[in-house]
């Protein structure tokens, strides 16, 4: 009976410990940091439900940069999230930020996020807020998160795909804050909308729509989890990818040092026609028309039936080596409306796959 007792009072000293923490920074999350632990069958965060099959671990030391805390929390991906035990008060419509720190094994494994909106207890409905990619290396991801009309209560619940050779996934500083602006504008920009991929072989040209209000707004792009960088048009061409392959793609809306939530989707690139060891495959510039011509001085160096993107390539035009700069070959300055170019490219893909194209007599336009 002792036992019993004392396992009680060291519970409910625990579950005090969640309702405390976070008061000062304004997350709502009871235990988002993972300070507070638990021992059932197992040891786990107190405050938050998860599966045996994802056996919890305690971190210790290798955390976030910045992180305040001692602990992270560490699962395997065996199936199954991880997800608050009690659902957290909000208020309806009002925006909040959502964020998250993450590590993986490995990279690119999936991590999807959850919200349950309830209203005076009674269930209203699930959305997923969030899919993200993991990386080896703690990352961040962000979102603003507006309040359904019909709810006062939200439920989160992390869910790693499941992969069963062994891929381990870290958390830390799970937390939900509500945006404060007296202006009643959100503190955040506007998202972007409708994103478009246009996929080719070795190649995605990436758009979207901009947000009505769009001065001064640039726009951040993500690829396969990595930032690619910060471009104030609203079109973005990936290039050097290999054929046939799937990828990730965010992008967000920056303004003023300030983040939009992601706008996310996954495209495959087009195959090639024939076979990477077929011997009748030989690379060739899509960017020149079949009958050996191209608009503009400014050619891009686009190909099909290139198998590996990172393919040595070289270049000489009338004779001359020459440098592309930008993945652009420039030909020189000509009067009239046409000149004829002599392009020679030398192409090695490694373990002796290589060609020699030559392009003789390349109808150029000026423009």
């Amino acid at each position: 009976m002792y036992k019993y007792f004392l396992t009680i009072v060291i519970f409910i000293s625990a579950l005090l410990q969640v309702k405390a923490q976070n008061v000062t920074n304004g997350n709502i999350i009871p235990n988002g940091g993972f300070e507070t632990w638990i021992q059932g069958t197992t040891l786990r965060p107190a405050g938050w439900i998860i599966g045996n099959s994802l056996s919890p671990e305690q971190v210790k030391g290798d955390l976030p940069s910045g992180s305040k805390g001692l602990y992270a929390l560490k699962i395997w991906a065996n199936g199954g999230g991880i997800s608050l035990t009690d659902e957290v008060p909000v208020e309806s419509k009002k925006k909040y930020i959502f964020s998250f720190w993450h590590k993986g094994s490995k990279s690119l494994h999936a991590i999807k996020v959850y919200f349950s909106w309830y209203h005076n207890g009674s269930y209203k409905k699930r959305e997923q807020k969030l899919s993200v990619r993991t990386t080896e290396t703690w990352k961040k991801e962000e979102a603003i998160i507006e309040v359904p009309e019909d709810a006062n209560k939200v439920g989160i619940e992390l869910t790693p795909a499941t992969d069963y050779s062994g891929v381990g996934i870290s958390f830390d500083d799970v937390s939900l804050i509500a945006t404060e602006n007296t202006s009643g504008e959100t503190s955040s920009p506007e998202a972007p909308k409708n994103m478009k991929i246009n996929v080719f072989q070795g190649e995605m040209e990436i758009s979207w729509d901009k947000p009505a209000n769009s001065k001064d707004m640039k726009w951040e792009v993500v690829f396969d989890g990595k930032k690619e960088g910060i471009v104030s048009g609203n079109s973005y061409m990936k290039t050097k990818l290999k054929p046939n392959s799937k990828h990730n793609i965010k992008v967000r809306s920056v303004k003023d040092g300030k983040v939009s939530a992601y706008i996310e989707k996954e495209a495959t690139t087009e195959k090639m026609e024939e076979s990477e060891l077929s011997p009748n495959r030989i690379p060739y510039l899509r960017t020149i028309n079949p009958d050996g011509s191209c608009k503009g001085r400014f050619l891009k160096l686009y190909y099909n039936e290139l198998a590996n993107p990172n393919a040595e390539i070289r270049y000489k035009l009338n004779g001359m080596p020459v440098t592309p700069l930008n993945d652009t070959l420039e030909f020189p300055a000509f009067k009239g409306d046409y000149n004829n170019f002599q392009l020679e490219i030398y192409i090695n893909e490694g373990e002796g796959r290589e060609w020699e194209i030559l392009y003789n007599g390349l109808s150029v336009q000026n423009n």
